[in-house]
């Protein structure tokens, strides 16, 4: 009989690491953690561990990492989807820096997760390396000489393959990491999965499949005022609220735990906050002595929403929440804030989170009791449910290691039919097979460019034989591959971005560039038609934003219905300054001209980001919140530098050092003359407009200042004084 746990001191693990796991509280495995083992995990093997969250996934990544590195075997990579879970993972393995090598050097540890035109050869010094997909994607194309030496490849949410934005990404780095590596091992940490057989083909890795948790997970659904669970039980919720969530959410509070509720929409999540917050603060005064709501620590993450990140309307009703033991959390909040509620949920300050399904695929945030509002979405107009693997991941958020004796999620439903649906449905179901999106409209060119690129000559047959490899290539014919093979070469072909001769692919210098940039073929051929029809003079900034807010790859913000006739006034006023030129008139009154519009309105917001329009400004004019700000903002920056990089290769001098000195300012929503200054850490946007207000217009005057005259500065503490001056002796120095 096989055993379900072992002592951490009986793993076969360099000594130094198991002493650092006892050292962390950590004194036995977890039954999915010793079936890895028993698999041989620490063995070398290629393998997927898929379980669900809190299973103890990382712990076999961070034991699988640390052997490789202790013994000298290689490098690891450890690959995450997003840019928030590869800081968490950081916090996590960072400790592993406490561990001396054979050689006696401690462990290095380093994140990388943007800037997609450099080699990444600085890296070569880190034993452990965690980055995002993307950007693995883009060093592969660069392909640094430190890979070479990478023996452990982990893939953090594996799933996620069939998620039609960032899915095929990270298929295809998958299947080049096994082609360019074969080696090496692969450890892919997933949720559970259905079609196990064809990813054991796909990696050529055992799958370890369980729906072990450490905390029992009971599913269920309310109507009229009961919870009826999977496990057979049921119980009742007083109508103290008359609103189901909340009333959930007030007997769970009651017993101590906390909980999350899923809404469909940020609006309706704030709207969610505000009601439960209403109902918790009937409940809980803050008079109230008795209270389960410790006010104190609140009222202190209140002031740090306040203090941190610029001062909005959407920041102050976030504060007023916390203040109450409730918060919302979506993509409009700015990174700074979600962070703030987070590690707050995670205290046990917040007692209820509202939120989107963003977090659910999001950083490990469990709570006691999840309530999901909803089981249908809107898409193009029309109802749809929910997948049962959404459903299933929103789910899984029940239940806190150490705190909980089980976890609870719920469904709302409002008759009988509904429930019987719900549970059917839902509780009863099993996750869908995952399927790969590779195929997709518009999907492959990036990918087939990436990869001739790279590689710099490809056979039509061995760009088969790859895309043949890929989880798509297992799911699909040969036919459609073939078919889609050849679409995506022509395309290619016709935009100058690959040329053929003999039967053998290479990129053009253009395409080659495009790949380095990291950039759609799409986009990279939309820059290059337009601005080489341009002489090299300047143009005014609005017609470079709104030349990369044309491009496919850019983030727009939504054109909301009343702002089609303001915006169509000032295209008017401002179509001079526009490289790219309105639809014609044939067309103006089409989906081509609300497109269009929808250009010239995210247009309009990143001018207004770069000529210090205040966040809440912004917010009041363009209904654009912070977080999605800041997210265009990150996107515009790269666009731009891109559109720079092209336009140097097109031999533009002029138009490639506006483009660069603009993509800076994107970056941090500033004028020209403030560029200097926000290169400083610290000192953001109004930091560097209050220093420059104040006489310190470039790093001489700041050279030329005492500490106790910046300290003088609005907004610049004695800290961040001391902290200037540091910097600037630094780089003098």
């Amino acid at each position: 009989m096989k055993r379900t746990k072992v002592k951490i001191a009986d793993i076969d693990l360099p000594k130094p690491v198991v002493d650092l796991l006892i050292e962390s509280g950590y004194k036995e495995t977890y039954p999915p953690q010793m079936m890895a083992i028993e698999a041989g995990v620490l063995k070398d093997r290629n393998m997927i561990l898929a379980s669900p969250t809190a299973s103890g996934k990382t712990l076999i990544a961070f034991m699988a990492a640390s052997k490789h590195v202790y013994e000298g075997q290689g490098k690891v990579v450890y690959l995450v989807p997003l840019r928030a879970l590869a800081s968490e993972k950081y916090r996590e393995f960072r400790v592993l820096g406490k561990v001396r090598k054979t050689n006696g050097k401690p462990i290095r540890i380093r994140i990388t997760t943007g800037d997609y035109d450099v080699p990444g050869e600085e890296l070569g010094r880190a034993d452990v390396i965690i980055a995002t997909n993307e950007k693995m994607d883009s060093l592969l194309r660069h392909f640094p000489r430190w890979l070479s030496r990478v023996s452990l490849i982990i893939i953090d949410e594996i799933h996620l393959v069939h998620y039609p934005d960032r899915g095929p990404t990270l298929e295809v780095l998958v299947t080049r990491l096994l082609q360019e590596l074969p080696d090496a091992q692969i450890l892919g940490l997933s949720a559970t999965i259905t079609n196990t057989e064809e990813f054991s083909r796909w990696i050529n890795a055992e799958v370890i499949n369980t729906k072990w948790r450490p905390v029992p997970l009971k599913e269920g659904v309310f109507l009229d005022h009961k919870l009826f669970f999977s496990d057979g039980s049921s119980r009742l919720v007083s109508d103290l609220a008359r609103h189901p969530s909340c009333d959930i959410t007030l007997s769970t509070v009651d017993e101590g735990g906390q909980v999350i509720v899923f809404n469909r929409t940020r609006k309706e999540a704030v709207g969610e906050a505000k009601r439960i917050a209403k109902v918790l603060e009937k409940k809980y005064p803050l008079s109230s002595r008795k209270s389960v709501m410790n006010h104190t620590e609140l009222s202190n993450v209140a002031k740090e929403i306040l203090s941190k990140a610029e001062r909005t309307k959407l920041s102050e009703i976030l504060a007023d929440l916390v203040r109450r033991g409730v918060a919302f959390h979506h993509a409009g909040l700015p990174s700074l804030h979600r962070r703030t509620v987070e590690n707050a949920f995670r205290g046990g300050f917040i007692k209820v989170l509202t939120a989107t399904p963003t977090l659910a695929a999001g950083v490990n945030l469990p709570s006691r009791v999840v309530v999901i509002t909803y089981n249908e979405r809107y898409s193009m107009g029309y109802r749809e449910p929910i997948s049962i693997f959404e459903y299933k991941q929103m789910a899984g958020r029940a239940g806190r290691p150490a705190y909980d004796d089980y976890g609870e999620s719920i469904l709302i439903a409002r008759s009988e039919e509904v429930f019987e649906f719900l549970y059917d449905m839902y509780v009863k179901g099993e996750p869908e097979r995952i399927t790969s999106k590779l195929g997709e409209e518009g999907i492959l060119d990036m990918h087939m460019l990436g990869l001739i690129a790279s590689r710099r000559r490809q056979k039509k047959s061995d760009i088969l034989d790859f895309f043949e490899s890929t989880l798509y290539g297992l799911q699909e014919t040969p036919k459609a591959i073939f078919r889609k093979v050849n679409l995506s070469l022509k395309s290619l072909r016709l935009g100058e971005l690959i040329e053929e001769s003999n039967g053998i692919y290479k990129p053009t210098a253009f395409g080659t560039r495009v790949a380095q940039l990291y950039i759609s073929p799409a986009t990279g051929i939309f820059i290059k038609d337009h601005v080489t029809r341009l002489a090299d003079r300047s143009s005014h900034p609005l017609g470079y934003i709104h030349l990369i807010c044309s491009t496919p790859d850019m983030i727009l913000f939504p054109l909301y219905r009343r702002e089609s006739k303001r915006l169509e006034a000032l295209l008017e006023e401002n179509e001079a300054a526009l490289i790219v030129k309105p639809p014609s008139q044939l067309l103006f009154f089409t989906y081509s001209l609300l497109d269009y519009l929808q250009q010239f309105k995210s247009t309009l917001v990143l001018f207004d980001w770069v000529e210090e329009l205040s966040e809440d400004d912004i917010l009041n004019k363009w209904r654009v919140e912070p977080g999605d700000l800041h997210a265009a903002a990150y996107t515009a920056e790269w666009l731009l530098y891109s559109a720079s990089q092209l336009t140097l290769l097109f031999r533009k001098r002029l138009m490639a050092d506006e483009l660069l000195l603009l993509s800076r300012r994107v970056r941090y929503g500033v004028k020209k003359e403030l560029t200097p200054l926000v290169n400083l850490e610290g000192v953001g946007r109004v930091r560097a407009r209050n220093l420059y207000n104040a006489g310190y217009k470039s790093i001489a005057d700041l050279t030329r200042a005492t500490p106790s005259e910046l300290e003088r500065v609005p907004t610049i503490g004695s800290s961040l004084a001391r902290s200037i001056k540091d910097q600037i002796s630094l780089s003098q120095n």
